[in-house]
């Protein structure tokens, strides 16, 4: 669906809540232009990552780009391409820092259309991706995060974008390198979703929200 479709940007703009006025500013620019992409924060190395995404005309990227925040403030911050790619382009994919300080890639899409079950993981402190268990369906345009007890969830997606998106969610235990497909009334959404988005609350804080982007 991106393929010559409207401008893909380089620019950011951060939110900083402990400033009085709290507006947006701009922030560094990355290296490459990128959209759906993935974005995390690690609290292990105070760094943001940014992954994959489409970059124009028929680019889908492999790259990682970092940004590691500076005590002294982000004018002294800049986007770094970090030399440890995924082995194979995409966008739309699920992307989440577990509690086992390593980043997890889930699906994606690798052209736009074609869909992955593929999944891999990178654990920061090492210095390159490794393929863990693939999802039991392709879901591009999906979400992933990981919940209290350590377990990565998938939700949302399609499989294809001549059917519905999917409503099941699925479950991966890294102990195991095992994906299942949730199940019980809260394995399942109510409506299909696709290009979402997935906030996570932990324990004491509520639910699982989820921001859609398209349903059915």
């Amino acid at each position: 669906p991106y393929a010559d479709d409207g401008e893909v940007f380089k620019s950011s703009e951060m939110l900083f809540y402990e400033s009085k006025d709290r507006t947006w500013l701009a922030g560094p620019s990355m290296n490459l232009r990128r959209c759906g992409h993935g974005m995390v924060y690690s609290i292990f190395t105070d760094t943001i990552y940014a992954l994959g995404g489409y970059g124009g005309g028929t680019s889908f990227h492999t790259t990682l780009e970092t940004l590691a925040l500076s005590r002294s403030g982000l004018q002294h911050a800049n986007w770094r391409v970090d030399r440890r790619e995924i082995s194979e382009g995409r966008s739309g994919h699920g992307f989440a820092l577990g509690p086992d300080r390593c980043l997890y890639v889930v699906g994606g899409s690798k052209n736009g259309s074609d869909m992955l079950r593929s999944c891999c993981r990178l654990d920061t402190r090492c210095s390159s991706w490794e393929e863990v268990a693939a999802l039991n369906v392709a879901r591009g345009y999906t979400t992933a995060g990981f919940d209290a007890n350590g377990y990565l969830y998938a939700i949302g997606g399609t499989q294809d974008f001549t059917v519905p998106p999917e409503v099941h969610m699925e479950r991966y235990d890294s102990r195991m390198n095992k994906w299942v497909i949730a199940s019980g009334s809260a394995g399942q959404l109510h409506r299909g979703r696709q290009s979402h988005a997935l906030g996570v609350v932990y324990p004491g804080r509520g639910a699982l929200p989820l921001s859609n982007s398209s349903e059915h």
